[in-house]
C-alpha cells in the first residue's frame, strides 16, 4: 500500500490548547485557529488518509527523567477505513497534547512518512512522524 509522504502540512495547529474531549467543539477551535493565521477554505471532512489506523511517532518530555522520550500512538479511525482531517487532527489531538502542550515545539507543521523498520508496517498500518515547531 501507499502512503503520502507529508499529509496535514497545510494545517495549522497548537497542541498547547491541551484536549477538547468533542470532536466537534475540537474542528471549530481548528477551523478558527486556521482561519486566524491566513488557512481559511479547508474542507475539514476531507478524507486525508485512506487507513483503519494510523501509528505516530513523537517525542515527549519525561519530567522524572529530566530527558526527552520516544513515544507512539496507535489511533484507530471511527468507521475502519479512512480518515478524514477534523477526525484526525482531533484524535493526534487528543493523544499528544498532554505530553507535549507545554513544550516550547508544540506547534503542529503535519506528519511525515516514516520508512523505518516497525512491524506494524508489516500489517498495512502507516507510520507516520510528527513535525512539531515553536
Amino acid at each position: 500500500m501507499s502512503f503520502d509522504k507529508k499529509i496535514l502540512d497545510d494545517i495549522s495547529w497548537s497542541f498547547g490548547f491541551g484536549s477538547f474531549g468533542n470532536q466537534t467543539v475540537f474542528t471549530q477551535e481548528l477551523k478558527e485557529y486556521n482561519d486566524a493565521v491566513n488557512r481559511s477554505g479547508i474542507n475539514y471532512n476531507q478524507i486525508i488518509l485512506k487507513s483503519k489506523s494510523i501509528i505516530v511517532l513523537y517525542e515527549a518530555y519525561n519530567i522524572g527523567t529530566n530527558d526527552f522520550d520516544d513515544k507512539q500512538v496507535r489511533i484507530e479511525a471511527n468507521n475502519g477505513t479512512s480518515f478524514s482531517i477534523a477526525e484526525l487532527m482531533f484524535k493526534l489531538n487528543e493523544a499528544v497534547s498532554p505530553s507535549i502542550k507545554e513544550l516550547d515545539k508544540r506547534f503542529f507543521e503535519g506528519l511525515t512518512f516514516e520508512t523505518a523498520d516497525n512491524p506494524a508496517a508489516d500489517f498495512g498500518i502507516p507510520i507516520y512522524l510528527l513535525n512539531v515547531g515553536s
